[in-house]
Formats: structure tokens, sequence, C-alpha cells
């Protein structure tokens, strides 16, 4: 049954093949009315139906003046100008995007100038808080070394003043006399 539908219409994409132009403008041609076709009902059409009549591609044919070509060819002069503008464009972005890449190319380079200036400051300061915190850690130890020395040496003084106490003590009780008659 598709077969006795098929000879006498035609798919959009075998009317556009035929009359060598797209399915798009035979789609537009069944809009417009130029050609003819089956009726499908309200909606879209099933694809691959057929949509157009025989007869009225064969009209169109008819009518329609010949051809050298499948497509229209645009006149030379416009496309020529068309072209010179997309160049004009092309150019235009480009050297603009080059300076914009130029710039930010300039801008990194300053960035990583910087940060690498930074690092190397940070860098150095690091050294330095290190190598003073050993300078501390070193001045720690002798300041506790010179505290137990001071402790050890304050312990010997007060042990030094005793044994002189008791030394003094000692003297002052041999060679003071026990009575008063001794003292006499």
């Amino acid at each position: 049954m598709a077969r006795a539908v098929t000879s006498t219409a035609l798919t959009l994409h075998e009317a556009a093949e035929r009359l060598a132009v797209t399915p798009q403008r035979i789609s537009q041609l069944l809009k417009q009315g130029v050609l003819t076709g089956p009726s499908y009902g309200p909606g879209r059409a099933p694809a691959n139906v057929p949509r157009v009549s025989l007869e009225s591609v064969a009209e169109y044919e008819r009518q329609r003046p010949a051809r050298t070509s499948g497509r229209a060819i645009p006149n030379r002069t416009i496309l020529e100008s068309e072209v010179k503008a997309l160049r004009a464009d092309v150019d235009r972005l480009t050297r603009g995007s080059e300076a914009r890449e130029r710039a930010a190319r300039q801008a990194a380079m300053e960035l990583k100038a910087g940060a690498d200036s930074i690092y190397e400051r940070l860098t150095a300061r690091i050294e330095e808080n290190r190598s003073l915190a050993a300078q501390l850690a070193a001045a720690r130890a002798e300041l506790e070394t010179a505290r137990g020395d001071l402790s050890f040496a304050a312990a010997r003084i007060d042990a030094l003043e005793l044994r002189d106490q008791s030394l003094g003590n000692a003297l002052t009780s041999l060679l003071v006399p026990d009575s008063p008659a001794d003292m006499g």
C-alpha cells in the first residue's frame, strides 16, 4: 500500500534531490502553496512519508527557469566584500587578542617576579629565624649552666660561711677565759 502512495508522491528528500534544493526549501514551498501534497492532518507529519505530489514537482520544474548548477551563485562582488569584512574582523579580533595575550603574559611575568622576590625574602627570613633560634637555644643552655654553677657557688659560700662561723666560735671559746677569775 505504501508503494502506491510513493508512486504519486515524494518525500521531502526525494523532492529536494529532484529539484536540486534542500529539504527545508521544499518544506517552505509546501507552506507557501507552490508545491502540494497529501494532507496528514494537524501537527507534524510522520518522518520519511511522502509529502509532495509528483505532479506539483513536475509543474514547478516546468515553471522554474533552467539553472546551470544546483545552487544559486551570489554576486561575486558581494562575496568579495563579505570576505574582506570577515578578514578585517578576524584581523581586528586577532590584534586585540594578541595585545590582551601579551598584556596577560606581562602581568603573569610581573606576578611571578614578585612572587619569586617574596619567596626569596621569606626563605632568607626563615634561615635568619632558624639561626636566631639556634643562638637562643645555646644562650638558654649557657644560662642553665650558669644558674647551676651559681647555685653550686651559693651552696659552697653558705657552707664556707657556716665553717667560718663555727671556726670563729671555736677560736673565741679557746681564747676567751671561762671564768671571770681567769680574766684577771
